[in-house]
């Protein structure tokens, strides 16, 4: 279905932020732990400070971190899913191309 992508890379949430101004993102995947801004408040600066439709952008969590108190802070920012790390890259590729779906089918509706 989805064959093709463009990749942007931010390494850490200021810049990430930085780029979501600049242009629209299909979905965001969003590292836990990041310098400067990590990705919680990243993720909480999108869904609080951007207008629709990038604030509703999917956002898929990638952190090591198994702390039930810091993953609860990072699904309360908004991200929509998470995936732990290490990750197998056809688990991501099959969870990002299933909110892609997800966002389609949400527009038309």
């Amino acid at each position: 279905l989805f064959r093709s992508c463009e990749l942007s890379e931010a390494d850490n949430g200021l810049k990430a932020l930085a780029a979501l101004r600049q242009q629209d993102f299909d979905v965001i995947l969003m590292d836990m732990v990041m310098p400067e801004m990590d990705g919680i408040e990243a993720t909480q600066a999108l869904r609080l400070t951007f207008d629709p439709p990038m604030r509703n952008t999917p956002v898929l969590g990638l952190t090591a971190n198994v702390n039930p108190f810091d993953l609860d802070r990072f699904a309360a920012a908004g991200v929509n899913s998470v995936v732990l790390k290490p990750f197998d890259a056809v688990k991501v590729c099959a969870r990002v191309e299933e909110m892609l779906t997800e966002k389609r089918s949400s527009r038309g509706s």
